[in-house]
């Protein structure tokens, strides 16, 4: 039997072995920062408009969405798809 550390199961689920240059551990913590970053600022956005501004959480959520179909497509277009 097999005793993997605590920390086994997150490192594999994480894919945190393939990380092994210090270039690329670099690269993975900024891109964290910015999805942390990006996350955070839809966030406070929506708060903002819907309980400041007293936009409808309805017409907000519906204004996302049809704007991100174009972003996507772009996206898309751009050759960032797997």
């Amino acid at each position: 039997m097999v005793v993997s550390p605590p920390m086994g199961k997150w490192r594999e689920a994480l894919s945190l072995d393939v990380i092994s240059g210090r270039q690329e551990r670099l690269l993975a913590i900024s891109m964290t920062v910015l999805y942390l970053g990006t996350g955070l600022s839809y966030s406070t956005l929506a708060l903002y408009l819907v309980r400041l501004v007293h936009l409808n959480p309805g017409l907000y959520g519906a204004g996302t969405s049809v704007c991100s179909g174009p972003g996507y497509c772009f996206w898309s277009a751009d050759g960032q798809t797997q």
